[in-house]
């Protein structure tokens, strides 16, 4: 069975994917803030943490990297797009030395 990871569940495309890849049959494993949150609203769907993904050795086939920032560019602050963007490469490093 092929295992996908994904960040940004709770955004628009990440509610419209999440769901369909359940019903394909796909392991599915949502990475985010709030796990409690992500399980709460993508009950039986197992989540974890981005401190978690990033310090175990997660074996996953397929990462669906959705997050971003929330809010528009032009009511971020500059400290919050320097965390979005420092994110984004945090993820794709460790997808990358996990052979994702």
């Amino acid at each position: 069975m092929t295992k996908i990871a994904v960040t940004g569940a709770g955004g628009q495309i990440g509610n419209l994917l999440v769901p369909r890849l359940v019903a394909g049959a796909f392991d599915v494993t949502l990475i985010g803030d709030d796990p409690g949150s992500l399980s709460h609203n993508f009950h039986p769907v197992p989540s974890m943490t981005y401190r978690r993904f990033f310090q175990t050795e997660c074996q996953f086939d397929v990462l669906f990297h959705l997050a971003g920032a929330n809010g528009s560019p032009e009511s971020m602050s500059n400290s919050s797009r320097s965390f979005d963007i420092d994110r984004v490469m945090q993820v794709a490093r460790h997808a990358k030395a996990i052979g994702v």
